[in-house]
């Protein structure tokens, strides 16, 4: 194995321990002494690959985007296909990310009030390549009427991730008391997401 790729791989390895730690305990919660003992990799190592926590928490969120936006545009279809069909391709693929990563992207929203100037830019600069992949889908569905054309497309994508958020928030504190009972089935949840969503965004007669 090359040098860059034992680099490469003990970068990805710091990154994994670190959303593991930031998703136990937010960014304040985590500390390079921390990192250090649950990576494996040596705290003055950790420096070579990164300036301090910031920049790690930041390349965090940035790998994570990334994974993200690549799986929605690789889900985006043509015009050719259903809106519905695409949406809940979609609503799928975001609902799987943010289960999988729940922890982290809440505790990103909790810690949104306090982030500085560099981290509203970076969410600044990932929004539009993180919507547009609904974007496309939902104009599209204008032309073909089977959206509304009147529709505000941007918050009607946010409105559709609050959704998905909202039950993800639920299953994590359903998960806390232990009632598996009260979270619908992941189909379940999104057929239910897209019924609702699609029933307010319709074309009215």
């Amino acid at each position: 194995m090359s040098v860059q790729a034992v680099a490469q791989n003990s970068r990805e390895s710091i990154l994994d321990a670190a959303q593991q730690l930031i998703a136990r305990h937010g960014y304040d919660g985590f500390s390079m002494r921390e990192l250090s003992q649950h990576s494996g990799v040596a705290k003055s190592t950790l420096y070579h690959y990164f300036q301090d926590k910031r920049e790690i928490y930041l390349n965090v969120l940035e790998r994570d985007m990334r994974l993200l936006q690549e799986k929605l545009a690789a889900m985006v279809g043509t015009s050719a296909e259903p809106t519905r069909d695409r949406l809940y391709a979609l609503i799928a693929v975001y609902n799987d990310a943010v289960q999988e990563r729940g922890i982290l992207a809440l505790n990103v929203l909790r810690s949104a009030g306090e982030l500085d100037a560099a981290f509203s830019r970076f969410f600044r600069q990932q929004r539009d390549a993180f919507m547009q992949p609904f974007r496309t889908v939902l104009l599209d569905g204008v032309e073909q009427g089977a959206v509304r054309g009147d529709l505000d497309v941007d918050m009607a994508i946010l409105s559709l991730i609050g959704m998905i958020n909202g039950f993800v928030a639920q299953r994590m504190l359903v998960d806390c008391i232990g009632d598996e009972a009260v979270i619908p089935a992941r189909e379940m949840m999104i057929e239910h997401t897209l019924a609702l969503y699609l029933g307010g965004i319709s074309r009215r007669s």
